[in-house]
C-alpha cells in the first residue's frame, strides 16, 4: 500500500506515524523509516530478518512479530488515508464537529459549526449524489438544532430535506441506470431484477417536471436535465434530447462538479454507440467531439487518474477519422494522467493502435507483442488488429486460425455481451468470405460480400470490410 503513497503522502504519513496520538510504538516508527528510505531509493525491502533485527537488536526473528507489525502499520496508513480525506471535504468535517458538539450538550458550538458547513454547500465542490446527501444532511441537522435549542422549525427546513433526498434519488437513478446498461452493452451484466427500470415506469417523471416548472421551482431546469438523461440512457429519447442535453454542457460548467459533467458526457457517448450499433450515421463524429470537449473542459475523468478504456475510447476514436496528429498528441499528453502501474501498457496498445492505422503494420505487430492482455477490451484489440494483420501481409493460413481462435474465444467468454458477440461475430464471418475469395477457395462474388455487409447490423470494423470487398471487385 505505502509503495503507491505519492513523496508528500509518504512524508505526511512519516509525522502521523510520529504521532503520540495515533501511535505510541517506536518499534512501528522504525519500521516505517525503512520502508519509507527503500521506497524513496526505488529498492526493494531488505529481507525480513534483517528488518527484524533493526527493530529488534539481539533478539531472535519471530515471524509473528513482524507479521504483527506489518498489520499494525497497514491499520495506521487506512486511518491515515480516512483522516486525509476528512481534511479535504470542508463539509464532512464541520459535520462530524457539529454531532460531537450536539452530543456532549454544547448546543452554541454546536450550531457555530452547523452554520460553517453552510457556507461549504457549493454544487461545484461535490459531485451531485453527494451534494445533494451534503444539503439533506444539513437541513436535518438544521430541524434537530432546532429541537435542542427548543425552538419551533420552520416548513423550509422539512421542505428542504425532502427535496433535497428526492434530487439525490434523481442522480443516483441517472447513474444506476446508465452504469446498468454499459454492463450489460459490454460485460453481459444484467440485474435478475431491474428496479430501478421498474420504478420509473410507475412514476410520471415528465408530469413532476412540468409541475416543477410551473411551479416556477428553482430546481425545475436540473431536474428536467436529469430527466433527460434518464430517457436518453434508458433508450426511449430521440435525436433531438441528445441534442437538447449536449447544447446545455458548457453552461453546466458554472453550475455542476468535474464528476458530474464526467458523467454526464459519458451517457451523452454511450448514447452515440448505441446509436452507431443501430447503424444510424454521424454519431461516430459526435463521440468525438465530445472525447474533444472532455478535454477543453477536463472533464475527461471522475478520478484523479485518466481511465484506461477511457484514454483508449478516446484514441479509437481520433483514428477512426484518420486524425493522427491529433492522436500522436493525445498519446503524447495525456498517458501521464493514466495510473503509473499501468500506464507503459496502455502507451504500448495506444502506439499500436496509432501504427496499425497508418498501416504500419511491422511496427503494429512490435507494440503489440509489448501489450499484455489483462482487459477484455485489450484482447478484443489485439485479436482484431492480428487478424487484419496477416491479411494485409497476405498471411491468410495465419488469418484463418485468427479468425477460428477470436470464434473461440467468443464461445467460451461469459462476459462478452450478446450485441457485442454479435458485432464481432458478423466480422469474423465476413472476412471468413473475403479471404475465402482473396484465396480462390470460394466462388462467391466480391460484390454479394459488399451487398452482405450493407445490411449487416450490427458489425465491426465495417469500414475495413467494405475496403477489402473493394479491392476484390477491381481485381474482378
Amino acid at each position: 500500500m505505502l509503495s503507491g503513497f505519492s513523496v508528500y503522502e509518504l512524508n505526511s504519513f512519516g509525522k502521523f506515524v510520529r504521532s503520540p496520538f495515533f501511535n505510541s510504538s517506536k518499534r512501528l516508527i522504525v519500521y516505517f523509516d525503512e520502508i519509507k528510505s527503500s521506497i524513496k531509493k526505488g529498492k526493494s525491502l531488505p529481507d525480513k530478518k534483517e528488518i527484524y533485527s533493526m527493530i529488534y537488536p539481539g533478539e531472535k526473528y519471530n515471524d509473528g512479530r513482524l507479521r504483527f507489525l506489518s498489520s499494525e502499520l497497514l491499520s495506521l496508513a487506512e486511518e491515515f488515508c480516512a483522516v486525509s480525506a476528512m481534511r479535504k471535504d470542508p463539509f464532512g468535517k464541520c459535520m462530524y464537529s457539529f454531532h460531537a458538539m450536539a452530543a456532549g450538550n454544547r448546543i452554541l458550538q454546536a450550531k457555530r459549526k452547523l452554520d460553517e458547513s453552510g457556507k461549504h454547500l457549493n454544487p461545484r465542490s461535490y459531485p451531485g449524489e453527494i451534494y445533494y446527501y451534503n444539503r439533506y444532511s444539513y437541513f436535518s441537522a438544521l430541524g434537530y438544532i432546532g429541537i435542542l435549542q427548543e425552538k419551533t422549525p420552520g416548513a423550509g427546513i422539512f421542505t428542504g430535506e425532502a427535496e433535497n433526498i428526492i434530487m439525490l434519488m434523481v442522480t443516483v437513478l441517472f447513474q444506476s441506470i446508465h452504469n446498468l446498461n454499459t454492463l450489460s452493452r459490454t460485460f453481459n451484466v444484467k440485474p435478475a431484477y431491474d428496479i430501478t427500470a421498474d420504478f420509473l415506469k410507475s412514476f410520471d417523471f415528465r408530469g413532476f417536471v412540468s409541475r416543477l416548472r410551473l411551479a416556477g421551482h428553482p430546481k425545475a431546469s436540473l431536474a428536467e436535465l436529469y430527466y433527460d438523461l434518464l430517457c436518453l440512457v434508458d433508450n426511449s429519447a430521440d435525436s433531438s434530447t441528445y441534442y437538447k442535453v449536449r447544447n446545455r454542457i458548457t453552461e453546466l460548467v458554472e453550475e455542476l462538479n468535474r464528476q458530474d459533467l464526467y458523467n454526464i458526457i459519458s451517457a451523452l457517448k454511450s448514447y452515440c454507440v448505441q446509436r452507431e450499433l443501430e447503424g444510424k450515421s454521424g454519431f461516430h463524429y459526435e463521440r468525438f467531439e465530445l472525447n474533444k470537449l472532455s478535454l477543453e473542459l477536463d472533464v475527461y475523468s471522475f478520478s484523479e487518474h485518466m481511465q484506461i478504456n477511457d484514454f483508449r475510447n478516446f484514441l479509437n476514436v481520433a483514428l477512426l477519422f484518420k486524425e493522427y496528429d491529433w492522436a500522436e498528441n493525445f498519446i503524447n499528453e495525456y498517458s501521464d494522467k493514466l495510473r503509473p502501474d499501468m500506464r507503459s501498457n496502455a502507451v504500448y496498445h495506444a502506439r499500436a493502435s496509432l501504427a496499425f492505422s497508418r498501416k504500419d503494420y511491422d511496427t503494429a505487430r512490435s507494440f503489440l507483442s509489448k501489450v499484455k492482455a489483462d482487459s477484455l477490451f485489450f484482447k478484443h484489440d489485439i485479436k482484431r488488429m492480428e487478424l487484419v494483420i496477416c491479411y494485409e501481409k497476405e498471411e491468410y493460413t495465419a488469418a484463418v486460425e485468427m479468425i477460428d481462435s477470436y470464434k473461440h474465444f467468443l464461445n467460451s467468454n461469459k462476459g462478452v455481451s450478446e450485441l457485442r458477440k454479435d458485432a464481432v461475430w458478423n466480422f469474423l464471418n465476413a472476412a471468413m468470405d473475403i479471404i475465402k475469395i482473396k484465396t480462390g477457395a470460394s466462388r462467391k462474388s466480391p460484390g454479394s460480400v459488399t451487398a452482405k455487409l450493407a445490411a449487416m447490423q450490427p458489425i465491426s470494423n465495417k469500414a475495413w470490410l467494405i475496403e477489402k470487398a473493394a479491392e476484390l471487385s477491381a481485381l474482378k
